[in-house]
């Protein structure tokens, strides 16, 4: 299949789909692999519901049905029809990607830029090799800028998201410990991500610099300020004077001073203070007024990410979408700190670490030892999954969620200030229904 043909046949049918389960009407099939699954299985389903035609790359498939069109790779295919896609889209396109905070960031950024443009963005955390190309093919011609999330797992993922998004603006938000498993150490982290800088040095595209991780600062110092034509603009807390926020202290939401103006936030971490200067930042760059920033960020919040939720029984800060050992420290010091509860009726529920390899159990036991000295009692601290489960601790251990849930049926908690935080496989937040 040519791919200005297949073009062409988007242009008519642009809805894409790679789910038949989700097949609701006319558009485009692809038939994708992984370990797991085989699309191809499923293409004349998608056909029968409404697909108008499907890209397959098994050849034997393709011979039952007209509609079915062969390909050598559909995976490949989907991400040339996004690149030609993006050739089309003459908008401005801002990469995000960084160990922590990354989907938070897009989510403020997009919220800020939509007081004067057409956002398209991410949903969800679709940011590895196929969801980018879905949201490059969501960008509709209405559309004016765009947010896109870029997720890695691997050295050189970055780059190929950018060969495939071509953004032309950047931000890394910061370098942890994240995906451990793969990436086996902290320098192979910041190269990955800082391949996101080299696409934009190579086209003379902007990037935006958290000027308070050391790293990236380290790494700017070198790379950016001798071969970027000044192309690069800096945020970060110790940069108050030019972003003008600061952190209210105290309450369990966010709370903070911007342009003379106290705006209360319905998102709770004080670690999401400098996603909100770099929203700012990058929203002022596009020319979006303060005084309608003041407006929105009121507004912010990301499902499952630092999210306040105010139960029959008890106040939660469900931050249940993904863990590593920075997050997980950082939302369990910023936890501790909130000083409208009584320490007595704090509770801390967390889960399993995924990814981290033969870092594994190191890191597990590292939040163990943090939470022994923390001053919360006892028996008001919860671990939950197989990894914190194989390690010594004076702490209650539950296997599973399903198990700690008939705990938590059998010891009511009531009246109770909760922080939930986990990786996403783990689904922590099913324990908001009894909670």
């Amino acid at each position: 299949m040519n791919i200005d043909k297949l073009y062409s046949l988007f242009l008519k049918y642009p809805k894409i789909f790679i789910d038949s389960r989700k097949v609701n009407g006319t558009g485009i099939f692809f038939a994708l692999k992984g370990d797991n699954y085989n699309g191809n299985i499923y293409a004349k389903e998608a056909l029968n519901k409404g697909a108008k035609i499907a890209i397959t790359d098994d050849e034997s498939i393709a011979k039952k049905d007209e509609r079915l069109i062969y390909v050598k790779n559909s995976l490949a295919y989907l991400q040339l029809l996004a690149i030609k896609h993006r050739e089309q889209l003459n908008i401005p396109i801002i990469g995000i990607t960084g160990s922590n905070g990354k989907t938070t960031t897009k989510e403020f950024i997009a919220l800020l830029l939509s007081d004067k443009y057409k956002v398209g963005y991410t949903q969800g955390n679709l940011n590895n090799h196929i969801g980018v190309p879905l949201t490059i093919l969501k960008i509709k011609k209405e559309d004016t800028i765009a947010v896109i999330e870029f997720g890695a797992s691997k050295k050189g993922d970055i780059r190929e998201l950018c060969e495939i998004a071509k953004p032309t603006h950047g931000l890394i938000t910061n370098i942890g410990k994240a995906h451990l498993k793969d990436f086996k150490n902290i320098e192979t982290i910041l190269e990955t991500k800082t391949e996101l800088w080299d696409f934009l040095i190579k086209n003379k595209g902007i990037i935006f610099i958290n000027k308070d991780d050391i790293l990236l600062n380290k790494k700017a110092s070198k790379l950016l300020l001798e071969n970027h034509e000044k192309k690069y603009f800096f945020y970060g807390k110790n940069l108050n004077k030019e972003n003008n926020v600061d952190l209210i202290p105290g309450s369990h939401l966010l709370k903070i001073k911007y342009n003379k103006s106290t705006i209360n936030t319905n998102i709770s971490g004080t670690y999401n203070l400098i996603n909100i200067i770099c929203a700012i930042k990058v929203a002022t760059f596009f020319d979006i007024k303060r005084n309608n920033i003041i407006k929105l960020l009121p507004k912010i919040g990301v499902k499952n990410r630092s999210e306040f939720i105010k139960t029959t029984k008890n106040k939660i800060i469900l931050d249940a979408y993904n863990a590593n050992p920075n997050s997980m420290k950082i939302a369990i010091e910023n936890f501790i700190e909130i000083d409208n509860y009584n320490i007595k009726n704090k509770i801390i529920i967390i889960g399993d670490m995924l990814e981290l390899g033969l870092y594994e159990l190191k890191e597990h036991e590292s939040i163990i030892k943090m939470l022994e000295k923390s001053p919360l009692p006892i028996e008001n601290i919860f671990l939950v999954g197989s990894i914190f489960s194989k390690i010594k601790s004076e702490f209650l251990k539950f296997e599973t969620r399903e198990i700690f849930s008939n705990y938590i049926k059998e010891n009511k908690f009531n009246n109770k200030m909760i922080l939930i935080k986990g990786s996403r496989k783990l689904e922590l937040e099913k324990l908001l229904r009894i909670l």
